[in-house]
């Protein structure tokens, strides 16, 4: 077929098969130019480099780049939690982006003094689980950035002021007052009471904080006023805010059983002041002027069914009493046994394992008690010494191992025999048949029927003018203390 094609023809063939060649020539020529220009825009960034942490599994990175329009420096920690990682990321974006947003408004750029956005960054291991990270930093027009993020890396989540604090008016005002009472006290600072204010007037979601068994330290910027530095702390003593911590504080940071013992304390003590101050203002009174009281008391527990139900009876008609515990039932239901604790009611010692003391000896009985108060103290951070020997039994060994052990033998002026009727009007009528003024009664939160007397038990007393105290409260009014035993009054 090539024997058709003229010179014109080949010569057409030619001229095409050229400009091919001098289209790739170009083209590979042209590709190397490209790439330089690329290598010199990269120069600009540096790469992504680990730099040094204080705990190896929450590495640091640094970002850092360099432009003909800014230079920025950011470090960033990287956990085993995505949900950390993701959220971290994203108040960075953003700081990136205020930047940029900032840097376009000022027309007054000097190519010798580039705008710089600089983000540092310091972890506080608090607990094994609970990172501290700080962000601290400069912006455009040398705006700081302050930033805390309280982190629980091995589950996965952000902790929050409320969290920890019993989030409300009251907490918010103690915080103020204690935060000033700290300031007062703080020698080298620089942070002033304006600048203190400001900070707690804001929403408290916008606070940055950190918190350990010592204290919660506020952090404050004092920028405006100070060019040395964009940030102090300020430490608020943590005893001062036992009433306002949330209940589950202990499970973020490490506080020994001992500061639990005394935060439960502190609470119970505010409960006590609270009611009596209650019973000041509406105290019922008898014709002779004497006050009506009663000591609520209940045994064997804590139990699955029946504890929940009568301390949802004992809110209802606003009325505490005391419940001495097995330890052998703690064992099983030690949130029953937190929850009664929380709800301000008094905690009593009925042994490990509800043995008669009397048939055991000295080492026996120490272990019986010790052993029950210690998984008591466990479940609730109150260790109870208030301690009711089963059946009421006792003798010269147990009084002796009470006074050794600073301790007081309950017993009881009234009992329900709830644990031989097992029927709620019986015990209604049993107890209302002995009831008298300052009588401590026998009941056990182990009987459904016993819950269901409580109404109408709670009800009939409280119109009778009784008002419902813990064993402790009733030793007071009597003026009893030490050892005992202590019955209450029988009528």
């Amino acid at each position: 077929m090539s024997r058709h094609i003229t010179k014109l023809g080949w010569l057409i063939i030619i001229i095409i098969v050229g400009l091919l060649l001098t289209g790739m020539n170009q083209f590979i020529h042209r590709s190397p130019k490209q790439a330089v220009n690329q290598s010199e825009r990269m120069t600009k960034i540096q790469p992504i480099e680990q730099i040094p942490s204080k705990y190896p599994e929450i590495p640091i990175l640094l970002d850092s780049k360099k432009t003909d329009t800014y230079h920025s420096s950011i470090q960033f920690p990287t956990t085993k939690s995505e949900t950390i990682n993701n959220e971290v990321k994203q108040w960075i974006d953003k700081q990136k982006a205020d930047f940029k947003e900032k840097i376009k408004e000022d027309t007054s750029t000097d190519n010798d003094h580039l705008p710089s956005l600089h983000i540092t960054l310091e972890e506080h291991k608090v607990t094994d689980n609970y990172y501290s990270l700080q962000f601290t930093g400069e912006g455009a027009n040398e705006q700081p950035i302050i930033k805390v993020f309280n982190v629980d890396v091995e589950n996965d989540r952000f902790i929050t002021i409320d969290d920890v604090l019993n989030m409300n008016d009251d907490t918010i005002q103690t915080i103020h007052e204690q935060a000033k009472e700290a300031l007062k006290n703080e020698e080298n600072t620089s942070i002033t009471d304006k600048q203190l204010t400001e900070t707690l007037t804001n929403n408290p979601e916008q606070w940055n904080w950190s918190i350990n068994e010592k204290s919660l330290t506020l952090y404050i910027d004092i920028a405006k006023e100070s060019e040395s530095n964009n940030l102090e702390t300020l430490d608020i003593p943590l005893d001062k805010l036992y009433l306002n911590l949330n209940k589950e504080i202990h499970t973020i940071i490490d506080m020994s059983k001992e500061q639990q013992q005394e935060m439960n304390k502190a609470i119970q003590e505010e409960k006590k002041r609270i009611r009596q101050a209650e019973k000041e203002k509406n105290s019922t009174t008898t014709d002779n002027g004497n006050e009506k009281y009663v000591a609520l008391t209940f045994d064997d527990g804590p139990s699955k069914e029946v504890t929940p139900r009568i301390l949802d009876i004992l809110s209802q008609h606003g009325a505490v009493a005391t419940f001495f515990m097995l330890g052998s039932q703690v064992d099983y239901y030690p949130d029953i046994a937190k929850r009664v604790a929380d709800e301000g009611h008094e905690i009593g010692n009925h042994t490990q394992n509800h043995k008669d003391l009397t048939t055991l000896g000295q080492n026996a009985i120490h272990t019986e008690i010790t052993e029950s108060a210690d998984k008591i103290q466990q479940a609730t951070g109150i260790w109870p010494h208030l301690v009711r020997p089963p059946y009421g039994a006792y003798d010269n060994d147990i009084i002796n191992h009470a006074i050794n052990n600073e301790n007081s033998l309950i017993l009881w002026s009234i009992d329900s025999l709830d644990w031989q009727s097992r029927n709620a009007a019986s015990v209604n009528s049993k107890i209302q048949t002995e009831i008298t003024s300052g009588a401590m009664v026998l009941m056990h939160d182990i009987h459904p029927s016993t819950a269901d007397a409580l109404p109408e038990l709670l009800s009939t007393l409280k119109e009778q003018g009784y008002r419902f105290v813990t064993v402790s409260e009733l030793l007071e009014l009597q003026g009893q203390n030490g050892v005992g035993p202590h019955y209450g009054y029988v009528g």
